[in-house]
């Protein structure tokens, strides 16, 4: 995750370096730990936004950020849902 954390950082032209992106990990991922709502949807926005200053990001950066990664998500989920999906229907079609 904190290649994938370092590329959005970067596509979005956000200065960032080791300990800011590993910061940006462990955030994700308690985040995660206290969400109250499935996929903890806006509790990590809230919780990336409130540590911005500490990740010297501006609060529109740091939502700029945050909306890339949900989108990473869902095409990562996507992607991954297709080729499952693929691979357990021709599966199932060998064996006829």
């Amino acid at each position: 995750m904190t290649a994938i954390y370092t590329l959005e950082f970067y596509a979005l032209g956000v200065g960032a370096n080791l300990l800011k992106i590993l910061l940006y990990n462990c955030l994700a991922g308690v985040s995660l730990l206290i969400s109250l709502t499935p996929g903890a949807l806006g509790v990590r926005e809230g919780i990336f936004f409130l540590t911005s200053d500490v990740l010297g990001i501006s609060g529109d950066g740091i939502m700029q950020l945050a909306l890339l990664d949900r989108g990473v998500t869902v095409l990562t989920l996507f992607f991954w849902f297709l080729a499952l999906s693929g691979w357990k229907y021709f599966s199932d079609n060998k064996s006829e």
